[in-house]
């Protein structure tokens, strides 16, 4: 038997079924696990979608991992598991030649944008404004998330220096982000500045203002002895103070869901606040750069977030359809019967033209042919 030939097997040399999974030999695994994939299905005797197989396949993964057998990875392209890799990327690209997709098998829903009216819904209903403190901080954490398009785990990583308010601007000042670190591997880079204009400089009152306040919220958290150690502090029930207790990141995780289930909304996390920003800036029209700027996007995630309004979509679909307007032109043109000269329209000549016509000709040559015609008759 040739070693270097992972198709090569020595059944003899192979562990049964009895023995236990994370004490059998590479070649065994590989062998059984074959068998596995391509016998394995639900209750009813019809065959997994792909995915629930590598999802199964994962845990196994796992399962070894985790009993001290690391090295046994099915999913990597070494010699050992090259014949089995082979066998899932099969069976999914059958799943997929008989009309059953992998996105049609997702049961993780897509985050959504908020829409205009959810927020509306949510002023109107007192969850965002600055009536209390409970509703300021539940503002000011919405509209960072949405305005400066901040990942979830980012909001307990800010601080008061984050930001910079003018008279009309909130400046956003990033120290540290899923893509920035601040290390060596980031000497390059330079960290994420972000300028919201709130308004115009000329004009005075404007509402919601949110200079106004976030000035409000910053004054009333600045004396925190603990504000060098969170920028959201948990509001006072009783007075408009905060205590100097900063949120966690559960409860901050938490804030979407719960504004959306009192509003009556259809729940929706923390992400949503990014997934918006970038659905706004797409269906605005901007350019890929100033979203990427805006947003923080490396890579090309941000796609999935740039969601095609319905607008949009039919715009597309008019543009590469039948041109509708020159196929019914071109369908009058070549089906319509030409129109019957009226009677009252058939030989009419002028006067003038008939004096013309009569002027021009040549009447001796005329006689002559006249002549001609009579001898020979």
């Amino acid at each position: 038997m040739c070693e270097s030939n992972p198709f090569s097997l020595d059944l003899q040399n192979l562990q049964n079924l009895e023995t236990e999974l994370c004490s059998m030999t590479a070649r065994t695994l590989n062998f059984w696990l074959i068998k596995f994939v391509q016998e394995v299905c639900d209750k009813d005797g019809k065959p997994y979608p792909g995915r629930t197989i590598y999802q199964i396949i994962c845990s196994l993964k796992r399962h070894l991992d985790e009993n001290g057998r690391a090295e046994a990875n099915m999913l990597n392209a070494n010699m050992q598991s090259l014949t089995f890799r082979r066998v899932p990327d099969s069976e999914m690209k059958a799943t997929h030649r008989e009309s059953e997709s992998l996105a049609e098998n997702r049961t993780r829903r897509e985050k959504e944008a908020i829409t205009d009216d959810e927020e509306g819904l949510l002023w109107s209903k007192g969850l965002l404004g600055d009536k209390t403190a409970e509703s300021l901080v539940y503002t000011i954490y919405f509209y960072i998330g949405k305005i400066f398009g901040l990942r979830a785990c980012e909001h307990r990583q800010l601080r008061l220096s984050n930001f910079v308010i003018e008279n009309n601007k909130i400046c956003y000042r990033e120290n540290i982000s899923k893509t920035f670190h601040g290390g060596l591997k980031d000497l390059k880079k330079k960290p994420r500045i972000v300028t919201h204009h709130c308004h115009e400089v000329e004009e005075s009152v404007h509402e919601p203002c949110l200079v106004q306040m976030f000035k409000q919220y910053i004054s009333l958290v600045s004396e925190l002895p603990k504000i060098n150690e969170s920028f959201y502090f948990r509001p006072s029930k009783i007075t408009y103070k905060f205590e100097n207790a900063p949120i966690g990141i559960h409860k901050l995780n938490s804030i979407m869901p719960f504004l959306m289930k009192e509003a009556g909304l259809e729940i929706k996390i923390a992400h949503c606040l990014r997934v918006t920003t970038a659905t706004n800036l797409f269906r605005a029209g901007h350019q890929e750069k100033l979203i990427r700027e805006r947003t923080g996007h490396i890579s090309s995630a941000l796609f999935t977030y740039e969601k095609p309004s319905n607008d949009q979509a039919m715009a597309v679909s008019k543009c590469v359809g039948p041109s509708v307007s020159k196929v019914v032109s071109l369908a009058d043109n070549c089906f319509k019967p030409p129109s019957k000269p009226k009677e009252d329209e058939k030989f009419q000549i002028s006067d003038e033209e008939l004096d013309t016509f009569l002027s021009e000709v040549d009447w001796s040559k005329i006689d002559k042919e006249v002549q001609r015609r009579t001898i020979a008759e």
